[in-house]
């Protein structure tokens, strides 16, 4: 494939040979290509996967690497994993000097057996031999072995040829054979070639190869959020004994609902409970509402992960009982409370984050990360997001907004779409009044409606529970040139967000002689299209209108003002009109988002539509008292 580098695969074996003789590693015949921007490079590395049956898999790792610098504390850190279904075996570990000499070996009570607990997860049995590869003297060589034995199927491990940035790959090898012939085996391997293939009446032999592979294409996969790794999926697969199938995306989520069977019952002194909470309410939408207003205020999100339990809920009683539960947990439980006023829903499961996986509706695989609700209404559907305190009803935003999920429904399980989020629904709608009385006496209030996308501006739809005070301290971190805010009122609704408060900013309105600057910013653009690494907010698409409405002080006229212009790109529009007379001047200020996908490809154009919004965005008036 054009996409790799340099050599054709014989005189790959040739340079390998002298690469690798008597263990030793000659800088010279490595291509400049892996070693520019690199700081290591794999020499060799094979990784050979077993399938035996549908619950016994076995891999065995045997890698060379070399580490030619330092690129921070996390760079060339060795992390195994293995958890309750699985054990590792024949682990060694060897530091060597490019001359081949053995430094120093390293075996399993060398390293640290570390849980993969976090700060929100309280029980996990998947855990990680760490080790991190430290040497005074550079370059040198990692050589990895270890086996792993796996006693189920569904989270088969990924290959992953490189696991740390600025890492290229001389050459690594993925052979997998598969004695289960009559289990049918699929890879998730984009963007790398088909695997050769050796079909025999007693295996499936698939080998994977990647020669001169350098660190700058896979940092631009890994910037597209394009997966480096192969994923094998096996369609008849078991967990904990349960077994499952992947063939169709309504095989995958009968398995969901069989390990959610029998999980949504609530005993009767909960039940009365659920049903005081909704009184004589009979609109089907206000009980939803009320009900997940009971979930937020009462039940708080941890992680659980452990063994099946990783994908199968936690009972409803259990999470009414303790008053915690992971997304799984949560998610089954507001299914279980809304069963209790007959309100039908399903469980979704969904790839949440920036960097999602949208699943394939031709390939099922599990690239879900998430748990949420869907109630089907008879006017629309409401998703509810079960592990947040604050959200308002019916709001995904970008966490899991605008992509495919799968609803689960039995065998009749599909994927759906969720709620989508245009640039007209991603609205920022700004008022900024400024009054000039003198030059002690300056009145500004400043009123913002969010809606859509709109509503995470600063993280405003995470204050749903601060008090005025709280909430004036926020405001203040959020724009750091005002200070002095005093909260008139706020507003939180489905969809919608908006507040109006007084403040002051002598870094936006300041005297500097007989002129008053006004900088027409006291809001800045969302903190995302700031960030030219990332452009969630194109993807997303915003609205973003301002108006300026600044009352002149008397005896003094205007001397500079925007001009009025109409700009328009495929990417963003810019709308700027200023109206003035003796005693008021009106800036208006349209910002229009388009909804673009980044890439390579028009990186420069976005970065350049960046730039003419930052410019619109600062622009600004001054007034002139000199009599």
């Amino acid at each position: 494939m054009k996409r790799f580098l340099g050599y054709l695969w014989l005189p790959l074996l040739l340079l390998l040979g002298q690469l690798r003789l008597a263990g030793q590693v000659e800088m010279s015949l490595i291509p400049d290509s892996l070693l520019s921007n690199s700081s290591s490079i794999v020499i060799e590395q094979i990784e050979t996967l077993e399938i035996l049956h549908k619950s016994l898999i076995k891999r065995k790792v045997s890698s060379s690497t070399l580490v030619i610098k330092d690129n921070g504390p996390s760079s060339h850190i060795i992390y195994i994993p293995y958890d309750k279904y699985s054990k590792i075996e024949d682990l060694e570990i060897s530091i060597l000097s490019v001359d081949g000499k053995k430094k120093k070996s390293i075996s399993r009570k060398d390293m640290i057996d570390q849980s993969a607990v976090n700060n929100v997860t309280i029980a996990s049995d998947t855990r990680y031999l760490i080790y991190s590869a430290i040497e005074k003297e550079m370059p040198f060589i990692v050589k990895l072995n270890y086996s792993k034995i796996s006693k189920e199927t569904f989270t088969i491990d990924r290959y992953t040829p490189v696991s740390h940035a600025n890492t290229a790959i001389l050459s690594s090898v993925f052979e997998v054979v598969n004695y289960d012939i009559n289990n049918v085996l699929r890879f998730s391997n984009h963007p790398w070639p088909e695997p050769k293939t050796d079909l025999t009446n007693n295996f499936r032999k698939y080998t994977f190869q990647l020669k001169n592979v350098t660190s700058v294409y896979l940092k631009n996969l890994d910037d597209k959020n394009i997966q480096t790794s192969i994923t094998p999926i096996l369609e008849d697969f078991q967990m904990d004994g349960v077994d499952g199938n992947l063939s169709n995306w309504g095989n995958f989520g009968l398995w969901f609902a069989t390990l959610g069977d029998g999980t949504d019952i609530l005993d009767e002194k909960s039940t009365l409970e659920i049903k005081s909470v909704i009184g004589d309410t009979k609109d089907k939408r206000v009980i939803v509402e009320k009900l997940y207003k009971y979930l937020q205020q009462n039940m708080r999100y941890v992680s659980i992960q452990l063994g099946i339990g990783g994908f199968k809920p936690m009972a409803a009683q259990d999470v009414h009982n303790n008053k915690y539960g992971d997304c799984k947990a949560l998610s089954n439980y507001m299914k279980a409370i809304l069963k209790v006023v007959d309100i039908p829903s399903n469980y979704i499961i969904i790839s949440a984050g920036s960097k999602y996986n949208n699943p394939n509706p031709n390939f099922p695989q599990n690239v879900f990360n998430h748990a949420i609700v869907a109630v089907p209404l008879e006017k629309d559907t409401i998703f509810l997001e079960c592990t947040s305190p604050n959200t308002p009803l019916g709001y995904l935003g970008a966490f899991t907004g605008d992509r495919k999920a799968l609803w689960i429904d039995g065998e009749n399980s599909v994927l759906v779409n969720t709620k989508s989020y245009s640039s007209k629904d991603n609205m920022i709608n700004n008022t900024i009044d400024i009054n000039i009385n003198s030059e002690e006496n300056i009145e500004i209030n400043f009123k913002q409606n969010l809606s859509g996308i709109g509503m995470e501006h600063h993280g405003y739809i995470y204050t749903t529970l601060f008090t005025d005070e709280k909430f004036a301290e926020h405001l203040e971190q959020s724009l750091p040139e005002i200070n002095n805010v005093e909260i008139i009122n706020r507003s939180y609704l489905d969809d919608q967000f908006s507040f109006d408060c007084k403040l002051a900013s002598s870094k936006n309105v300041s005297k500097s002689g007989s002129r008053y600057f006004i900088k027409l910013k006291i809001d800045e653009l969302p903190p995302s299209i700031l960030d030219n690494s990332k452009f969630y907010s194109l993807k997303n698409g915003y609205t973003i209108l301002e108006k300026y409405d600044i009352k002149v002080p008397e005896g003094c006229h205007l001397e500079k003002a925007p001009k009025n212009r109409t700009i328009e790109t495929d990417y963003v529009d810019i709308q700027m009109e200023t109206t003035a007379n003796q005693q008021q001047i009106t800036v208006q200020r349209n910002l229009h988002l388009k909804q673009v996908e980044s890439s390579e490809n028009n990186k420069a154009q976005i970065e350049e539509a960046i730039i003419l919004l930052k410019k619109a965005i600062n622009e600004t008036v001054v007034i002139n008292c000199k009599s």
